[in-house]
């Protein structure tokens, strides 16, 4: 048996196809493209972890709860935080305020929030205050600097409770 020309486009046509299905069979199947979530900022100092919840970001104003466990480490956190979040940035102002605010713990009642502001210029030559929400290691009365036997007692109170 002999085979013309047309025969051989027919078989290696065939043979194409056969080709393609096996390496598209073989090839690792393409899922939706996966997202890496990026890991949320966290600052370190020796064998404490500073953790910040980002509550709101906008042009004039940003507002960030900080959890650390002293004055010390909550502000170097501020720090550590506006340097990751706004590289090259200058801090031209610092200072504290206090809310009050409504929680809620079974029922209605006021507390304080006291907030560091920090006004930074931005290399773009804009300026920005960081509302650092510092109650986790700031009540208003006892700090871990001025007083931190009075600190740890209303903290592990505060833990109890």
């Amino acid at each position: 048996m002999t085979l013309t020309t047309s025969d051989w486009i027919g078989i290696s046509g065939a043979a194409a196809t056969i080709i393609s299905v096996l390496i598209a069979w073989a090839l690792p199947k393409n899922k939706e493209p996966t997202q890496e979530k990026e890991k949320p900022f966290e600052y370190k100092m020796d064998e404490e972890t500073v953790t910040y919840i980002e509550k709101m970001t906008s042009l004039p104003f940003d507002v960030v709860k900080i959890n650390a466990h002293s004055h010390t480490l909550g502000i170097a956190a501020e720090y550590a935080w506006i340097e990751h979040k706004y590289p090259n940035s200058k801090s031209i102002m610092q200072g504290l305020t206090t809310l009050n605010v409504l929680t809620r713990k079974g029922e209605y009642k006021t507390g304080k929030a006291h907030f560091d502001v920090v006004k930074i210029r931005l290399p773009d030559e804009r300026e920005k205050e960081i509302y650092f929400d510092i109650s986790s290691f700031f009540d208003g009365k006892a700090s871990s600097l001025t007083n931190p036997d009075e600190f740890v007692s209303q903290k592990l109170v505060a833990l109890y409770q």
